[in-house]
């Protein structure tokens, strides 16, 4: 009746935990292992993870939560657990639902659920690859600034199709999803029915594949016959450099693919969601392995700046570089002492 309660490094393995009034497994500051087991109709979580980074591998969740509004796991602040080769398909409220929790999601099936994969909170930034996410209402949802990455590379891509509202929905317009590399269950990609030039720099797209919102960059589909420019990678000042030229000169390494010649746009601000005292540097024209923009106007001295650029082909813009973040100082680090061996010959008279 009371679940399964287990600690440090405990292992389940083969084991069946079903029909707790609670959670059926509830492990807290575990970095433990579940493996090959059967959960199921349990009334609230199938596993409820508090502060725990167990591995959760090769088992079946089903009937958890349907009847509370719960879901198959929940995973608490700090719970940045490795899930993989499960399938997750009890038809409740949440398939897994990431509370400013960072699990690794790899090789899963999550479906028939409200919500397949439900991500909240700003520490909140889950990996799901490789994973098929069908037949939910909502594949993915996320909100108060979540940034789960959904595919995000080539090779690492997930099913999401037949989801009945959204394949992916993300409520926070401060962050543009990564969800490239997908299979929307259709070679013409998902379905954007919005108009709103959002930070991923897109438009509407009449796919016939699952339906997206605004703020989800899903370039790069699996079947997609035109391709982006692959993101710029970062190039100077490196991450968290201290800079003694104000104004500084940033650059990125180029994008690589597009249908014409590239520009690049850069955006530096004072906050990371780089929401902040924003600068923008437009349609730099591409260098020679590498592009650079020099800031026209000084930068307050001792105060960290968050950064990030992106390519443009004259159609399709590329994913964002990653933010990087640099400090105009005066105070620049001290070079490090090498030793150093002088030898004398010495001379003798016979």
């Amino acid at each position: 009746g009371g679940g399964v309660y287990a600690a440090v490094t405990s292992t389940v393995e083969q084991c069946i935990i079903s029909n707790s009034r609670r959670h059926g497994l509830q492990l807290r500051g575990s970095h433990g292992i579940v493996r090959d087991s059967v959960i199921s109709d349990n009334s609230q979580y199938g596993v409820y993870l508090d502060n725990s980074m167990p591995r959760i591998q090769g088992s079946q969740f089903t009937g958890n939560g349907a009847s509370h509004g719960y879901g198959d796991v929940r995973f608490d602040p700090g719970s940045d657990a490795i899930v993989s080769d499960c399938t997750f398909m009890s038809a409740s409220k949440y398939g897994l639902d990431c509370q400013d929790a960072s699990p690794t999601i790899s090789g899963c099936t999550i479906a028939n659920h409200d919500v397949g994969i439900h991500v909240k909170g700003a520490s909140a930034r889950p990996r799901i690859t490789h994973s098929e996410i069908v037949n939910n209402a909502t594949g993915v949802y996320a909100h108060s600034d979540a940034r789960p990455i959904i595919g995000g590379a080539p090779g690492a891509g997930n099913i999401i199709s037949g989801n009945t509202a959204y394949g992916v929905r993300n409520l926070s317009p401060r962050h543009c999803l990564d969800a490239r590399y997908n299979d929307w269950g259709h070679p013409s990609g998902p379905r954007d029915t919005s108009a709103l030039a959002d930070d991923c720099a897109m438009m509407a797209h009449a796919g016939e594949g699952d339906r997206v919102s605004d703020h989800v960059y899903y370039l790069s589909w699996q079947g997609a016959s035109v391709q982006p420019p692959t993101p710029p990678l970062l190039h100077a000042p490196g991450e968290g450099a201290l800079v003694g030229a104000n104004p500084p000169t940033l650059s990125v390494r180029n994008s690589s693919g597009g249908a014409g010649p590239l520009v690049y746009d850069f955006q530096v601000a004072t906050t990371p969601d780089l929401a902040s005292d924003v600068r923008w540097g437009l349609a730099i024209p591409e260098g020679a392995g590498v592009t650079a923009w020099a800031l026209p106007d000084l930068l307050p001295w001792g105060v960290t700046h968050y950064w990030r650029a992106r390519a443009y082909d004259g159609a399709l813009y590329s994913y964002w570089m990653d933010t990087a973040s640099f400090t105009c100082s005066l105070a620049q680090p001290s070079p490090t002492a090498t030793p150093y061996r002088l030898s004398i010959p010495l001379l003798l008279k016979g």
